[in-house]
């Protein structure tokens, strides 16, 4: 299950948005209950990440950054 959230505020996005998705991802219940669920999570942001969060990115295999260059042209990575 892919879980995301999308901020556009004028602030770069900070490690305290992270751990709120994935505090709430426990709350969605769009699988039967017992079943094992695979959490991956995306996160959005018009001004680009905290070094705090990307750092969190690079260490992780179930966690991808979007800014809003890559969500405006789908071509750019980073």
């Amino acid at each position: 299950m892919v879980t995301g959230e999308c901020k556009f505020t004028s602030a770069p996005l900070g490690y305290s948005a992270l751990a709120s998705l994935e505090d709430h991802t426990d709350e969605i219940r769009w699988s039967p209950e017992g079943s094992e669920i695979k959490h991956e999570y995306a996160l959005f942001a018009r001004n680009g990440f905290t070094q705090s969060v990307q750092d969190a990115a690079a260490d992780r295999d179930d966690l991808q950054l979007f800014d809003l260059e890559q969500i405006v042209d789908p071509s750019v990575s980073h």
